[in-house]
């Protein structure tokens, strides 16, 4: 009992939590890698990583590393949730970032604004089966702690609110921001200022959402650590 005491205090005052998922198959490094892709920020739509592998593929891959046995564990959660830098290391291979809640805002973000952009689920064309999950629990939860720590409120936005939302089913794929335009306000309480234009295309409306997402709830393009 005086040991698990004292687990919250350790990982909480530790310089780096050292995450370890265990040992390497042949397809590791890859699997990192492209779960790596969906974290590091990119500038053109050309570099999203569903452009260079099958979303298919590419979800096997990443559901290789998120399904391992240490995202199924309970007293690993104060592992990843209080960490102030955290190491995600499997085999010799890395992800790492610091749990400032400026990272962590820039890291959910660009997961989520991934999976609901037109572009990745016209290229994986069936229905998800990756389960993001165990990824975004442990961001949300360390966006928390350093919400705390910080001394900020964290609100949700419309990209929350689209991630939610987004196997939702509709007959215009511009219609998956659209519909919610009305559910929440910005972060300052006023008019979210993104309005239905049915001239744009799916992917223009996409870009729209997205850098309007980005600027109102002033989220940075913060690279790994």
């Amino acid at each position: 009992m005086h040991q698990v005491r004292m687990i919250g205090e350790i990982y909480t005052n530790a310089a780096s939590v050292l995450v370890y998922l265990g040992q390497p198959t042949e397809q590791t490094e890859t699997d990192m890698h492209n779960l790596q892709s969906f974290l590091e920020p990119y500038t053109q739509r050309e570099d999203a990583p569903w452009f260079h592998i099958p979303i298919p593929e590419l979800e096997r891959s990443i559901s290789r590393i998120l399904t391992r046995v240490w995202f199924e564990r309970m007293w690993t959660v104060q592992e990843a949730v209080l960490a102030r830098h955290i190491v995600l290391q499997c085999g010799p291979y890395r992800i790492q970032w610091t749990t400032d809640l400026r990272t962590l805002r820039s890291l959910v973000f660009r997961v989520k604004s991934a999976i609901v952009s037109p572009l990745y689920n016209l290229h994986k064309r069936h229905a998800e089966e990756l389960d993001w999950t165990p990824l975004l629990y442990m961001l949300e939860y360390q966006m928390r702690q350093a919400a705390r720590r910080e001394h900020v409120v964290l609100q949700r936005n419309l990209l929350d609110v689209a991630f939610d939302f987004r196997h939702r089913h509709c007959m215009d794929p511009r219609d998956r921001y659209y519909a919610i335009l009305a559910i929440i306000e910005n972060e300052r309480g006023g008019s979210f200022g993104f309005h239905a234009d049915y001239t744009m295309s799916a992917e223009e409306v996409y870009e729209r959402f997205r850098a309007a997402v980005q600027q109102i709830s002033e989220i940075e393009d913060v690279p790994l650590a």
